[in-house]
């Protein structure tokens, strides 16, 4: 999850990359940092990938992922150490 500046306050973008090619499969934005933002980025990243049921996901040990709501009935999540390597190595 980011967090960027705005007008009138701040923005949040949670996003799903795809590791082969960094391209955005999932992306959603709110004015909070709630659990509900990124439960909305993977519902956007199925309607773009339907056959993504079983994908493995990476992501921080933020509360937002590892809350009940975010990982209620989606694939384990698992440690986040290869998906920063895939980042720093496409960066």
């Amino acid at each position: 999850m980011t967090e960027i500046p705005a007008c009138d306050g701040k923005l949040y973008i949670s996003a799903l990359f795809d590791c082969y090619d960094a391209g955005v499969l999932g992306l959603s934005v709110d004015t909070n940092m709630r659990a509900s933002l990124c439960v909305q980025m993977l519902d956007n990243a199925m309607i773009f990938l339907p056959d993504a049921q079983g994908a493995i996901l990476h992501s921080d040990r933020g509360s937002q992922y590892t809350s009940q709501l975010y990982q209620g009935g989606n694939p384990k999540l698992w440690d986040s150490t290869k998906y920063e390597q895939c980042r720093w190595t496409l960066s």
